[in-house]
């Protein structure tokens, strides 16, 4: 990898993580109720976005900038398991549904990216 790409993954990491802040801001803002819409809605937008990538035939450094280092910096596993954790300390119930439900709305975003992806 050349430094080129290593400065462009850094950048773009940084970029995908200002993304996600902004993004969660202004679910917190609205938010009215206890639930964790913020880190539901960059996670299932990155999915969408990474189908889309895979579907569209993106690979090689354009996929490890687009993918790995935007949306993988825009996307956060670690807080959705801090928030599922914070949930199931609340009610098993909603954090059952927080977890199964952000999963299969994750691959249904995927499989949607991708199906539209490959018509582009």
């Amino acid at each position: 990898m050349s430094l080129a790409v290593i400065g462009a993954v850094a950048g773009l990491g940084a970029l995908g993580s200002l993304c996600r802040a902004l993004v969660q801001g202004i679910w917190a803002e609205h938010e009215k109720i206890p639930f964790f819409w913020g880190t539901l809605v960059v996670n299932i937008s990155g999915a969408f976005a990474l189908g889309l990538l895979h579907g569209a035939g993106i690979h090689g450094t354009a996929l490890r900038l687009a993918g790995a280092a935007f949306l993988g910096a825009f996307t956060t596993f670690s807080g959705w398991m801090i928030e599922t954790k914070r949930l199931s300390a609340e009610t098993k119930g909603i954090a059952f549904v927080y977890i199964f439900g952000a999963l299969v709305a994750g691959v249904l975003a995927t499989w949607l990216g991708s199906a539209i992806g490959s018509l582009l």
